[in-house]
């Protein structure tokens, strides 16, 4: 967690044209900094940084923020991981909150563990004899080794209970494996795995992690060509 207090001392200690200058190449014009946008495309600079307010104004996007707000348009990346990459390229302590609910915690570590199994299951299919046609597919679509490992594409059996199986060994619960994304129950309440022969696509967060899947179908008949995983706590669509 992040405290007001953390927030207010870098907006006020670090120069917004210093920061801003890291990206675009600025002139002072009578109070403001002017330069080309960095967010869309344009040859007249319409972009201007006031030092004096700390804040960052584009009239051709109508782009327009603080410090923070620029490094997360900039970078990609989230309010808290902005604030952490600020404070850690500047040398500006943030304060541990030790007031954290730490059975949460505990779930979210253990939702990201489970999905990491889940990633090399289909990882191993895939270089298995049963991912032979899977190969296939993707060296005629063009995609080499180094593109296969880089992604960690994998594949899932034609099976109703590989995975659950897999995991259940692995020591996850039923429960669990209901929160996954890629394990539902049918009428008849028994589980099953969602993904069957399928080509495995990993969705993964900006630290890499996996958190959800994509799976194109191999064989023709089987729909949906392409199925997503289900929602879930750490994976939201709308995001």
């Amino acid at each position: 967690m992040i405290t007001p207090e953390t927030i207010q001392q870098i907006t006020s200690r670090l120069d917004i044209v210093e920061i801003v200058g890291e990206f675009v190449k600025l002139k002072k014009r009578g109070s403001n900094y002017l330069g080309v946008c960095p967010f869309h495309n344009e040859k007249s600079p319409s972009f201007t940084v006031n030092d004096a307010k700390g804040f960052y104004h584009c009239f051709g996007c109508a782009a327009h923020g603080d410090i923070i707000s620029f490094v997360m348009q900039s970078e990609g990346l989230e309010f808290a991981d902005a604030i952490k990459k600020l404070a850690d390229d500047h040398g500006i302590p943030i304060p541990q909150i030790t007031k954290f609910d730490k059975v949460q915690e505990e779930k979210i570590d253990r939702d990201y563990l489970l999905l990491e199994k889940i990633t090399a299951f289909f990882e191993k299919n895939f270089q298995e004899s049963q991912g032979r046609e899977a190969r296939n597919y993707l060296t005629r679509r063009g995609l080499n080794a180094e593109i296969i490992k880089k992604y960690r594409l994998g594949f899932a059996p034609n099976s109703f209970d590989a995975l659950n199986k897999f995991l259940a060994a692995a020591g996850f619960s039923e429960k669990e494996l209901l929160t996954s994304g890629v394990i539902a129950r049918s009428d008849q309440q028994k589980i099953y795995d969602k993904f069957r022969n399928r080509v495995i696509f990993p969705i993964t967060d900006k630290k890499n992690r996996p958190i959800a899947f994509g799976g194109r179908v191999l064989a023709a008949e089987d729909m949906p060509k392409y199925l997503n995983s289900a929602e879930t706590a750490i994976f939201k669509k709308n995001q």
